[in-house]
């Protein structure tokens, strides 16, 4: 009886040790994903998302390997998204304005409606995607969101009034082109990349975008002020996204850490941007631009011209089926969310280029 006992042992081990030896080579193997973004390789923007990865590969001892390609080198900017979807990468750092209208949820943060800042900006604009959970994103797995710093206008002219605006050719891009053309000037959707010869060669006037490019796209060669029109100045948002059936394929342990390094770099996200529009109005101040600050009468007769955009943002929802009573609530949310990470701003000490005087650098 032993000896049969034995031989059945015998014969259940040899059988277990090719499972145990597969279960061993598969908990082994190297996770391997590609991450892309369309911001160019020096770009802070870029940077940050190559030490994203980075930093997943340190956390996870190897476990996951990641091929960055910054700069649109895999996916241009307007296919990055659709490319996620699709598993051509499985990472992406995608700006949404290139694909307007496939968020129209999330467009709600395109509104003018006062961010302070970009540290301000990025934090209220996660809050917003973990109240909402807009199905626009159903296709694939979320890991954060991050925004420009409000857009401000870099001029070839001083404009001090409203009505200075009219006639001028301003690059700008989706519900940013809006608020331009509310302002009274002349919207132009020029590729960034292509602002500056634009510029040079008197097609363009100015450009309706955050401090930072006055370096990071050399625009204070072709600009000679900062307009700080903030308060009416809309925000550029961007996700970071996973490839959902390949965020399913990967182990909880995997899952976990990538969560957790996606929280750490929201602050990064958000501190990386008021730091380069920082560093861009210094620079551009060097190359000998002006900043013309608009008195509050001023600022108030910018926001009411742009407050037409806001309705016909409703107004365009509710012609697709929305519900008036939702948008709205999105909306209050939103302000609700800048005064309380504004507030923050102050409490930390955290400086930026927009917002209130207490949070101002000087």
């Amino acid at each position: 009886m032993k000896t049969k006992l034995l031989l059945i042992l015998s014969v259940l081990a040899l059988i277990s040790i090719p499972f145990f030896c597969n279960s061993a080579t598969a908990s082994s193997e190297v996770i391997k994903l590609r991450a892309v973004t369309h911001f160019p390789p020096v770009a802070a923007q870029a940077k940050l998302t190559g030490e994203f990865c980075k930093e997943l590969e340190r956390r996870t001892n190897g476990k996951v390997q990641i091929t960055y390609y910054p700069g649109g080198s895999l996916l241009d900017a307007p296919r990055a998204y659709g490319g996620i979807i699709q598993g051509i990468a499985d990472i992406g750092n995608v700006g949404l304005h290139f694909t307007m209208g496939r968020f129209p949820i999330t467009e709600t943060t395109y509104l003018p409606i006062g961010f302070t800042s970009g540290w301000v900006a990025t934090h209220v604009v996660n809050d917003f995607y973990w109240k909402f959970r807009p199905k626009e994103f159903n296709d694939v797995h979320v890991l954060l969101f991050h925004t420009c710093p409000p857009n401000i206008l870099l001029m070839r002219q001083a404009v001090h009034k409203l009505e200075e605006l009219k006639g001028l050719a301003i690059r700008s891009a989706g519900r940013v082109s809006q608020v331009v053309e509310a302002l009274g000037a002349t919207p132009r959707p020029i590729e960034i990349a292509e602002g500056y010869d634009a510029a040079k060669r008197g097609l363009l006037d100015g450009f309706a975008l955050p401090f930072e490019v006055a370096k990071n796209w050399r625009l204070a060669d072709v600009t000679k002020y900062f307009v700080n029109c903030w308060a009416v100045g809309n925000i550029y948002t961007f996700v970071v996204a996973m490839n959902k059936d390949k965020w399913n394929m990967l182990p909880p342990e995997i899952q976990k850490v990538i969560t957790e390094i996606s929280q750490d770099y929201i602050e990064k996200f958000a501190l990386m941007w008021n730091e380069i529009d920082i560093e861009g109005a210094r620079y551009g101040l060097e190359k000998g631009m002006k900043i013309i600050e608009l008195p509050s009468e001023e600022m108030d007769r910018w926001k009411r011209a742009t407050g037409k955009v806001q309705d016909s943002y409703i107004k365009e929802r509710v012609g697709a089926g929305f519900s008036s009573e939702d948008i709205n609530s999105q909306i209050r949310f939103l302000k609700e969310r800048i005064a309380h990470w504004t507030e923050r701003q102050k409490e930390l000490g955290i400086k930026s280029m927009n917002g209130p005087e207490e949070i101002r650098i000087k």
